[in-house]
């Protein structure tokens, strides 16, 4: 399986969760050694990625190295109150990918801690882009100009 297949892997699966769930398929497609003639994946990864496994996953080779990318993908953690729709992953995928993001993996943390906005983490960093975080800042910038101003 060459690089661009292996990204293309990571950008049809875009989350931990189904990463996880790819694995699980490949490490059973790895133990059946492709002795049944048809390839049988699982009803919960949605039809896109099942097809391209079907396609480009042909040998133990290529079995080895998707599971290679998908656990050294890069992680990039969001923190929000509610649970992503599919339609939310894609286009917020599509949005990082659009900004030069590439090789990563989508974990969503469900908090309903988070007011508004989300907390994001990726290699390291982390940012707080909640509605709190941002009213906070506003505020102290704007006790700051009314000091100066009197």
């Amino acid at each position: 399986m060459r690089l661009n297949a292996l990204e293309e892997l990571i950008q049809y699966v875009k989350t931990k969760d189904r990463a996880y769930m790819c694995l699980e398929t490949l490490n059973s497609l790895e133990r059946s050694t492709f002795k049944r003639k048809k390839k049988d994946f699982p009803k919960e990864l949605d039809k896109d990625l099942r097809f391209f496994l079907n396609n480009r996953v042909k040998n133990r080779d290529d079995i080895e190295k998707s599971k290679k990318a998908l656990k050294e993908a890069k992680t990039l953690t969001l923190r929000v109150a509610f649970e992503p729709e599919e339609n939310f992953v894609e286009k917020l995928y599509k949005w990082f990918r659009g900004r030069g993001l590439r090789g990563f993996l989508i974990e969503f943390v469900r908090d309903e801690g988070v007011s508004g906005g989300c907390e994001l983490t990726y290699e390291g960093v982390f940012v707080d882009l909640t509605l709190k975080a941002k009213i906070k800042e506003f505020l102290k910038d704007k006790e700051y100009v009314s000091t100066q101003v009197l």
